[in-house]
């Protein structure tokens, strides 16, 4: 896995524009190594100095639902090939984000359970990632949030307000993924036909809450509320957030002082 880790640190290293340079496959599969472990340590958790077996937060089945994000992982170790009714099975959003005085504390990752996809914030740059929503993540994007905010560096707090919704979002839809299989020691061909489930029911309610929940680390800093930034107006009833202004521009926010 070292290729991909190295091709990933030393592109992040030297700015958001070399990140934004990299395929998107080397973005996915970085991502999904990351989730994939989280969700191991879940399922078989152990003590980090004496490696003794823990309580589980997820069932020993759970890992189930991921053979098809094991099948990508392949990449790895060797070439994937991929065919089928959308160019490729996962979704990658990148952004570019401000830091504070230091640097390493603008280093973090956060994944949904229900959901198999994850934001890492990297320094000045941050990724938000589906594994198997076959570019829907994308389009939602592409719809809602592009046109205000491609290009535009986001604080922390925009950066995880944005990462909550998103999310969000691929909670709504699942797929049934249909596929085929032919391996061999240095390739492997996939050619897959998803086919959707009726989606959820959006509540603006619920998505505040996601954002919220993502964002409040960040949030806590800048309220009194130890919960963070809500989200949502209790008078209103209505959202709120920090990503445009009621125009629809965008909401410029500095990292300033009270930021580490």
């Amino acid at each position: 896995m070292s290729g991909i880790e190295d091709r990933v640190s030393q592109a992040v290293k030297r700015g958001f524009d070399s990140f934004k340079s990299l395929p998107k496959y080397v973005i996915f599969l970085w991502c999904a190594k990351i989730y994939y472990g989280f969700m191991h340590l879940e399922v078989q958790p152990r003590d980090g100095s004496t490696k003794l077996p823990e309580i589980p937060s997820l069932p020993p089945d759970f890992l189930k639902d991921c053979a098809w994000l094991l099948h990508l992982l392949q990449g790895f170790r060797k070439r994937v090939l991929v065919s089928g009714d959308r160019s490729l099975p996962f979704s990658v959003i990148r952004v570019p984000l401000q830091i504070g005085k230091d640097e390493s504390f603008y280093f973090q990752s956060r994944h949904p359970t229900i959901v198999p996809g994850i934001a890492v914030q990297m320094g000045r740059a941050g990724v938000i990632s589906v594994f198997d929503d076959f570019g829907l993540m994308e389009e939602r994007y592409a719809h809602r949030f592009a046109k205000v905010l491609d290009g535009k560096a986001l604080h922390p707090i925009q950066f995880w307000e944005l990462a909550g919704r998103l999310l969000y979002m691929a909670s709504l839809h699942s797929f049934h993924t249909y596929f085929t299989l032919v391996e061999g020691d240095l390739d492997m061909w996939l050619e897959y036909a998803p086919f959707p489930e009726p989606p959820g029911k959006h509540s603006e309610k619920t998505e505040a809450s996601w954002a919220r929940v993502f964002a409040a680390p960040w949030t806590r800093l800048m309220t009194n509320d130890p919960k963070g930034a809500p989200f949502w107006d209790a008078k209103t009833r209505k959202p709120t957030t920090t990503l445009m202004k009621r125009g629809r521009s965008f909401n410029e926010m500095r990292v300033g002082d009270d930021f580490p």
